[in-house]
């Protein structure tokens, strides 16, 4: 009888460590480094896909120098936020449906795809920002628009 509970205690354990480990937060800040001397290039995809329309998209692609304001606002502007692990990320489904506004960006090391709902990509592997709904991956394609039409 011992065993079976120290069995269940531990298994309860290395189910919690697990699943902590999954909701850890993980900062943006590394995948845009203002020490970087690489410029960074930025697609922005605006509009939608209407299937009785056609589609309605405007593509904007932008090219920054690491000296430039935008680019150190966009440091600044990741340093603000997380993302974790999902189960997509072991799936790696990285379909995305949902956002008005899509935006690609390119480093030297990394590229990374803003969809403007809870799913971030991150070198073609998903991941998730925020924990409930789609208001912080909502907040940081806005946020990251707001500085390209600073322009």
């Amino acid at each position: 009888m011992k065993k079976r509970t120290l069995f269940f205690r531990i298994s309860l354990l290395i189910i919690l460590l697990i699943i902590l480990y999954l909701l850890r937060p993980i900062s943006l800040k590394p995948l845009i480094s203002d020490k970087n001397s690489m410029p960074l290039q930025v697609i922005h995809i605006e509009g939608t896909r209407d299937i009785r329309n056609g589609p309605h998209q405007k593509i904007y692609t932008y090219d920054f120098s690491s000296s430039s304001d935008e680019y150190k606002d966009f440091c600044k502007l990741f340093e603000k936020y997380y993302y974790h692990i999902s189960l997509s990320t072991f799936t790696k489904n990285n379909t995305t449906i949902g956002g008005r506004d899509y935006i690609s960006i390119k480093t030297s090391d990394h590229s990374i795809d803003l969809t403007g709902t809870d799913k971030i990509i991150i070198d073609d592997i998903p991941y998730r920002i925020g924990y409930l709904g789609k208001s912080k991956g909502k907040a940081l394609t806005n946020d990251f628009i707001k500085i390209l039409k600073k322009q």
